[in-house]
């Protein structure tokens, strides 16, 4: 049952990524795109984890196991610089309001 829960979780944690890569391509460059990196990133991360559990392909447990909390880890890392640069340069930019 536990897995049943897990994959709609999971997938729809991907989906969000990937919508928040779509939705930051338009930002400008330098410490913008940090953001953006780091949604590919986690996007990357959890189709590998998808892919391991769901789709049988157990050569990418090791990986998925190695790397899980070093990657969430340098993910989340980068979301908060990325929003706390936000905060402090972003505020004063009409366009980033839409």
């Amino acid at each position: 049952m536990m897995l049943g829960w897990n994959f709609p979780l999971r997938l729809s944690a991907f989906l969000a990524s990937c919508t928040f890569v779509v939705a930051t391509s338009n930002e400008k460059a330098g410490w913008y795109r940090l953001g953006q990196i780091a949604f590919v990133l986690n996007s990357l991360r959890l189709l590998g984890r998808l892919l391991s559990t769901f789709a049988g392909q157990h050569w990418l447990d090791a990986f998925n196991n190695t790397f899980y909390f070093p990657a969430v880890f340098l993910i989340n890392g980068m979301l908060v610089l990325w929003f706390i640069y936000l905060a402090r340069n972003g505020a004063d930019e009409p366009s980033m309001v839409r």
